[in-house]
C-alpha cells in the first residue's frame, strides 16, 4: 500500500499531478518491463517509483484487461480522483539447460494461475510437428507464428491473426509453426516486434524457451523482466545453466526452480543452490501423474496434486 501524500512528495520535483479520474486504465510508457494501469487516477510515474511493490485488492478479468489496454493512449480524459489500482507488468521467460525438466508444464500451469491478469503464452520451441503446448492445450493447426513472420508490413494485424484464445483456461497462446522451414525467417528483430506489441495488450507474457543458446533464446531472455531457471538434481545440467545465468542482467528477477525432487538423490537442492549461487524459489517433488493429467488437459492445483499445489505457492513469489 502507499499513501497519497507520499506519492505526491515523491513526484513534486519532477511532475505536476493531474487530478483526473480514469474511465479506462492507462499504461505508463516510461519502462517497457514495468507498466502500470489504474482506474481512478492518471499521472506521470518514473522508473524509480515503478520499482516499488504494491498489494492488490481487486482482480480483473482477462477480457476486461485486454479491452482496457486497447483503449490506452487517450489523453482527453476529465475525471475526479478517488483511489488507486496498480498492476506491474511482467514478462517471464522459463528456461532450462536440458529437456524433460518441466518447462512446458510450468509455463502452462503458470498461465492458468495468473490468467486474471491477462496472460499471453508464447511457445518458442521450434521443431518438426506440433509442439507440446499445442498437444497439451489441444490447439487447432491454425493460426501459428508464421502468420506474424510473413506479414511484417502490418504487424498489428498479423499479431491479431496469430493469437489463439484458450477459453477453457482463459488465456491466449501463440504457437510455433508445424515445420522448421516456416520458422526460418523468425529472428531476434521479429521477436522484439512481437513482444513490443504484446506488451500493449497483456499484463503477463510467458515465454516457453528451448534448452539451447541460439539468438532467439538469448534475445527473449534479454527482453524479460523475470526469468525462471529450471533444473533437476543433476550437477551437469546445473553447470550448463550457470553459463546462461551469468549472461542475465543483474536487474532482472531470477527464480531458481528445482523440479522432480527426490530424497533418494545423492545431490541435494542445497548443493544446486550453492553451486549456482542462487536462492531457491521453490522445490517441486516428482509427480508421476502429471503427464497423464496434462494429456487430458487437466490443470489441477488441488492440495492432493504434487505439481499444481507446489507451483501455486511458487507463483505467489513471482
Amino acid at each position: 500500500h502507499f499513501l497519497k501524500d507520499d506519492y505526491k512528495e515523491q513526484l513534486e520535483d519532477r511532475h505536476s499531478i493531474e487530478e483526473i479520474k480514469l474511465k479506462k486504465p492507462v499504461i505508463s510508457q516510461y519502462d517497457y518491463n514495468s507498466k502500470i494501469w489504474g482506474q481512478e487516477k492518471r499521472s506521470h510515474i518514473d522508473k524509480k517509483f515503478l520499482k516499488r511493490e504494491f498489494n492488490f485488492k481487486d482482480r480483473f478479468s482477462n477480457r476486461d484487461l485486454k479491452k482496457d489496454l486497447f483503449n490506452m493512449g487517450k489523453k482527453d480524459l476529465n475525471y475526479k480522483e478517488t483511489g488507486y489500482k496498480i498492476l506491474v507488468q511482467n514478462v517471464i521467460s522459463i528456461y532450462s539447460a536440458q529437456g524433460g525438466v518441466g518447462r512446458t508444464s510450468t509455463a502452462i500451469h503458470l498461465a492458468k494461475l495468473l490468467n486474471k491478469l491477462g496472460v499471453l503464452l508464447i511457445d518458442l520451441n521450434f521443431a518438426e510437428g506440433p509442439s507440446d503446448i499445442s498437444l497439451y492445450l489441444q490447439l487447432p493447426k491454425l493460426p501459428h507464428l508464421s502468420k506474424f513472420i510473413s506479414n511484417q508490413d502490418s504487424p498489428r494485424k498479423a499479431f491479431n491473426d496469430t493469437i489463439i484464445s484458450v477459453k477453457k483456461h482463459n488465456f491466449d497462446v501463440i504457437q510455433t509453426p508445424p515445420t522448421l522451414r516456416q520458422s526460418d525467417q523468425f529472428d531476434a528483430t521479429t521477436l522484439m516486434n512481437l513482444i513490443e506489441i504484446a506488451k500493449r495488450r497483456y499484463g503477463i507474457i510467458i515465454a516457453d524457451l528451448p534448452d539451447n543458446y541460439d539468438d532467439i533464446t538469448l534475445e527473449m531472455l534479454n527482453l524479460s523482466s523475470s526469468v525462471i531457471l529450471m533444473v533437476t538434481l543433476e550437477l551437469g545440467a546445473a553447470a550448463r545453466l550457470k553459463e546462461i545465468y551469468h549472461l542475465l542482467d543483474p536487474k532482472q528477477k531470477i527464480f531458481l526452480l528445482i523440479n522432480k525432487y527426490s530424497k533418494k538423490s545423492s545431490v541435494t537442492s542445497r548443493d544446486i543452490s550453492e553451486y549456482l549461487d542462487l536462492p531457491i524459489a521453490g522445490v517441486i517433488e516428482d509427480d508421476p501423474k502429471l503427464l497423464r493429467r496434462m494429456e487430458k488437459g487437466n490443470l489441477s492445483f488441488d492440495d492432493n496434486t504434487i505439481f499444481g499445489s507446489a507451483l501455486k505457492e511458487i507463483a505467489e513469489k513471482i
